[in-house]
């Protein structure tokens, strides 16, 4: 991977049917339950609701009416129906209590693999505003709750794609015909993928006007900018800045706008107007000419046709909203697979005898001039050593190359004797104590912030040291 991270823009390009597959793999990898019992749970809901309910028990009541059924049958159904909507409320009442601790189990799994990912990449990240771009989208999976709507999207649409088989089963033994105003639904689906990317690639666009706009709406209320804030003209271009992001978020809005509105048009005259009129049109005429349509059928038509764009709709709606949450995993994945520049070597850093640079010279990624500049020293056991200079002079670029925070332009530098490279990263940092001129006080206890860990759980009358 590149050395900086690489802005996304609005016309990349991503695999969408990949994204889907690993945003399941990922799930299924914090918690093995919440998609199989977010899927019961919706198809248990779409099958009893618009199948059941809707169209079959319907069908079943007006064949009896007509004559056509005994009323014990009767009973024996609706002894049946009872039986089944009876179970469904089992299922949803567990699954609901199945669900809700997933979820938690979810959210904590990617929270702690986001959190390790992020303590885990370069130094030189929280340099690269694009490193806080990938952060952000991929934070977006949890504030967002963007998994627990990919999961719910991809129940629904099981659930929907099953009913609607079911309901097309039962137009379909009425008359074949009817599926010639039905297959028209088939273009939504593309129209409704089409349009989550334009959405993602709108969303995409404003990540960085919303860091912008998060970044100044936390700077007014932080103790730390308070007095800055009052005693100098500095919050009138936090104000500027945001009202920029504000008015760009609006551009990029109207520029989408026009193109989401007509592909919602083109989805809506595909996926409601030609089958219901055409199917009520149809049926109309089949029970007014007495082409073979009793009430029964033309009742159940009406009731199915309305089932059929219920579920079509949840299906385009679903296929458009997973597509757009897996473009959203994209952004999790690029984050994870981002490979650190600074290698673990294999050795363990022992105790400390040398410190010594060799002709050393390093510049930021970013900057066109070189910080330091061929410097060498050594710094041996037991020495006090103090290194002094004016503001920019390389003190702690020295110190953040002595921890690897960085590599070396050119040079080297010598741990005991050994090119620090060779040592594992975190056996070698533990060997010095650092700390920084704008080091931070944490939220935590004194102990914690001092000792850098948990308390251990004490004795009674034992003290810490």
């Amino acid at each position: 991977m590149p050395r900086r991270w690489t802005p996304l823009h609005e016309d990349i390009k991503v695999p969408v049917l990949k994204n889907v597959w690993y945003a399941m793999k990922i799930i299924f990898k914090a918690d093995k339950a919440i998609i199989p019992v977010a899927v019961i749970a919706q198809v248990s809901t779409q099958v009893f609701t618009l199948f059941f309910q809707g169209v079959l028990f319907l069908k079943v009541l007006l064949t009896i009416i007509q004559g056509n059924m005994t009323f014990e049958y009767f009973l024996k159904v609706l002894l049946l129906f009872l039986g089944v909507g009876l179970i469904y409320e089992i299922i949803i009442i567990a699954s609901d209590y199945a669900q809700n601790i997933a979820l938690k189990r979810v959210f904590k799994g990617l929270n702690n693999l986001i959190f390790k990912k992020a303590c885990e990449v370069d130094i030189s990240c929280y340099e690269d505003p694009a490193f806080y771009d990938a952060y952000q989208r991929a934070t977006q999976i949890l504030t967002n709750s963007i998994f627990m709507a990919f999961v719910m999207d991809l129940s629904m649409l099981i659930g929907n794609i099953l009913t609607l088989v079911l309901v097309i089963g039962i137009v379909t033994s009425i008359d074949p015909a009817y599926l010639i105003f039905l297959a028209p639904v088939a273009i939504v689906f593309a129209v409704e993928i089409i349009k989550s990317k334009l959405m993602y690639k709108r969303d995409l666009s404003m990540t960085t006007n919303n860091r912008i706009k998060d970044y100044s709406q936390r700077t007014v209320y932080l103790k730390e900018f308070s007095k800055d804030i009052r005693t100098s003209n500095i919050f009138s271009v936090i104000i500027n800045r945001f009202r920029k992001a504000v008015e760009d978020n609006i551009r990029i809005i109207k520029k989408y706008g026009f193109k989401l509105f007509a592909f919602s048009m083109v989805g809506s005259f595909f996926g409601e107007f030609i089958p219901i009129v055409g199917t009520y049109s149809f049926a109309s005429y089949q029970f007014i000419k007495d082409k073979g349509l009793d009430i029964s059928g033309f009742s159940v038509v009406l009731a199915s046709i309305n089932s059929v764009r219920q579920t079509t709709t949840g299906i385009a709606e679903s296929l458009a909203e997973m597509t757009n949450m897996a473009l959203y995993f994209q952004n999790l994945h690029d984050f994870f697979d981002y490979e650190s520049k600074i290698k673990d070597g294999e050795k363990l850093a022992g105790e400390f005898e040398t410190l010594e640079f060799k002709n050393v010279s390093f510049k930021y990624p970013t900057a066109e001039d070189y910080s330091i500049n061929d410097v060498s020293f050594k710094i041996s056991k037991n020495e006090t050593v103090a290194l002094v200079g004016v503001n920019g002079a390389g003190k702690t670029t020295l110190v953040k190359l002595m921890l690897r925070f960085y590599d070396v332009t050119e040079g080297e530098i010598l741990y005991n004797g050994v090119n620090i490279k060779e040592y594992n990263v975190e056996s070698l940092r533990r060997r010095f104590a650092t700390v920084f001129q704008d080091y931070k006080t944490f939220a935590l206890s004194i102990f914690e912030n001092v000792i850098c860990h948990e308390p251990i759980p004490l004795k009674t009358g034992e003290i810490p040291f």
